[in-house]
């Protein structure tokens, strides 16, 4: 599914051509979210230029990935009209799925992680991390998103199929979250800090944590 716009204004280019057509054609993924924060100079509007910049694949006849100084070269009105049709592209694009919470540990994702041509939508998280696993990606100097991916990676135990019998057991390696959808990440953020406050509402209960 694909959603075009035309830009009011638009970009003029070398041949004095001037280009409104913009197609936006895929969804932002966790890979995109740590390239974006992987450098801390980019911050604000470049960061929202660039998480548009992921999302589209045509730009009138320009070669794709639209390159940066297009995007940061539009006026305010063209960069609004690109920010709408990004969120109906995301709404359009996200369709009837939902996610939910199955139990304090478990959370069905709305797309789901791939690996060898199945997605695996159902996540368990099931380890708390220690210190020294904290200290091991503070040795990678990574930051933003990529921290994120990198501690998700180890607190998922588990992730299966809704409606499959797949399942892989141990954590997910950082190179699957590649092609995980954005707001599946995000939903993963919300979840896992939500696995991790249900231990002090019941203590008892080690709700899938487990020693490694």
């Amino acid at each position: 599914m694909q959603h075009t716009i035309e830009l009011g204004f638009g970009y003029k280019a070398k041949d004095d051509a001037t280009v409104k057509r913009v197609v936006f054609g895929k969804r932002p993924t966790a890979g995109d979210q740590m390239r974006i924060t992987d450098s801390p100079a980019i911050v604000g509007t470049q960061t929202e230029l660039m998480l548009h910049r992921a999302a589209i694949t045509e730009f009138g006849t320009l070669k794709m990935p639209v390159p940066m100084s297009v995007l940061i070269s539009l006026n305010e009105n063209d960069h609004e009209d690109i920010s709408k049709g990004f969120d109906k592209f995301l709404v359009d694009t996200f369709g009837e799925r939902e996610h939910e919470r199955i139990d304090d540990a478990t959370v069905r994702l709305p797309f789901g992680f791939e690996s060898d041509g199945s997605v695996y939508d159902v996540v368990r998280f099931g380890y708390l991390l220690k210190g020294y696993d904290k200290i091991a990606i503070d040795r990678t100097r990574a930051t933003g998103y990529r921290r994120l991916c990198m501690e998700l990676s180890k607190q998922i135990v588990e992730i299966s199929q809704s409606t499959g019998t797949l399942k892989i057991e141990g954590g997910v390696p950082l190179e699957m979250f590649e092609n995980l959808d954005a707001f599946d990440l995000a939903v993963l953020s919300g979840a896992v800090d939500d696995w991790r406050d249900s231990f002090r509402r019941s203590p008892p209960t080690n709700n899938g944590a487990t020693a490694r």
